[in-house]
């Protein structure tokens, strides 16, 4: 039984940590996604990014290029490696925090930085709209206030039982769990690969040449070589 909740317990801090990296992810992308919206503001006349869902959509987008191109400074790795290492929890061997000199290393930590900020911006969104949602949908069946405000729900209705609401609370939570595990999941699953010190392309590492032997005695160098000498 011991076993068994210690195993809970770290299932649960691991998932905790894994929610507060994708949200460092999506605080991440806010600078390049509020830039965007200016331009595309600015471009495009009529478009609203800020209130508009097709246009939030576009200026998510992209902002994720500028994102990767800032992760091609060196010492890029090396923040993200140390925020992967802390609160990601990945298997096998942790990613290293020496900072990314090749060009090669430089664009695999491209791609985990768009992968982090892409995954943690819609995570970190629905972190803010979904648990206020779901306490409001929870306390309407209780609350005639709520029940006749703009709030209203869309199945109150006669012949329309008021316990959906609760319910779809209760979905709409269990859904952003299962999303921040299945984000986490994937993001310590890419972390070896795009953070460490090899690709992933032919890992593990190439083992080293075992040294060469000296040649026996009486090898036909060494015989070349004495006659040599003499």
């Amino acid at each position: 039984m011991g076993k068994v909740s210690g195993t809970r317990a770290e299932h649960l801090r691991r998932l905790r940590l894994r929610w507060v990296h994708l949200l460092l992810g999506g605080a991440l992308l806010m600078p390049y996604f509020l830039l965007t919206t200016v331009v595309i503001s600015v471009a495009v006349p009529g478009a609203d990014p800020l209130r508009q869902p097709g246009w939030q959509l576009a200026a998510y987008g992209l902002s994720l290029p500028p994102a990767a191109a800032t992760a091609l400074l060196p010492l890029t790795r090396t923040l993200e490696s140390t925020a992967a290492r802390t609160l990601c929890r990945t298997p096998g061997e942790e990613p290293t925090t020496a900072p990314a000199t090749s060009w090669a290393a430089r664009r695999r930590t491209a791609v985990w930085f768009t992968l982090h900020l892409g995954l943690g911006a819609p995570v970190s969104g629905a972190t803010l709209a979904i648990p206020p949602t779901a306490a409001v949908l929870t306390a309407m069946p209780f609350s005639p206030e709520l029940r006749e405000s703009r709030w209203q729900w869309h199945w109150n209705t006669p012949d329309t039982a008021l316990w959906t609401a609760p319910a779809t609370a209760a979905a709409l939570l269990a859904a952003l769990v299962a999303a921040v595990w299945a984000a986490g999941a994937l993001l310590a699953r890419c972390a070896p690969a795009l953070l460490g010190p090899h690709p992933r392309t032919g890992w593990p590492p190439p083992r080293p040449a075992p040294p060469r032997s000296p040649p026996a005695t009486g090898s036909p160098a060494n015989c070349t070589t004495a006659s040599a000498t003499h």
